[in-house]
């Protein structure tokens, strides 16, 4: 099976840290997480080529529209993935929005295409 980039950006949220210490535990996926400043995701940088994008979207304030267009442009055959704590789930945005509660779930989404 070939190794999936999953991109992780943070600002300071711990369910993102513990989000990318869960998915190094999984084969076939190559877990890269950086942390961005207060504007949010910037340009991910060269080198990087992520199947899936992880963020907190209390990380993205009022911002999280924007931030998701953006890392879609940069990325377009990314899939980004906004976890919440506080909504009980995460979002995927590629061409469907789906709402998942399990790492099981998260997963499958990564891996699926």
């Amino acid at each position: 099976m070939a190794r999936r980039q999953v991109l992780i950006l943070y600002r300071g949220s711990l369910l993102a840290q513990g989000i990318a210490s869960l998915l190094r535990q999984e084969e076939g996926l190559e877990v890269v997480s950086l942390q961005v400043g207060k504007e949010g995701p910037a340009p991910c940088g060269a080198g990087l080529d992520p199947y899936a994008i992880i963020l907190d979207s209390n990380d993205l304030g009022g911002q999280a529209g924007l931030s998701v267009l953006g890392l879609l442009q940069e990325h377009p055959r990314a899939k980004v993935i906004c976890l919440s704590a506080v909504d009980d789930g995460l979002e995927i945005y590629r061409k469907y929005q789906r709402t998942a509660t399990r790492r099981e779930e998260l997963v499958e989404v990564i891996r699926s295409t």
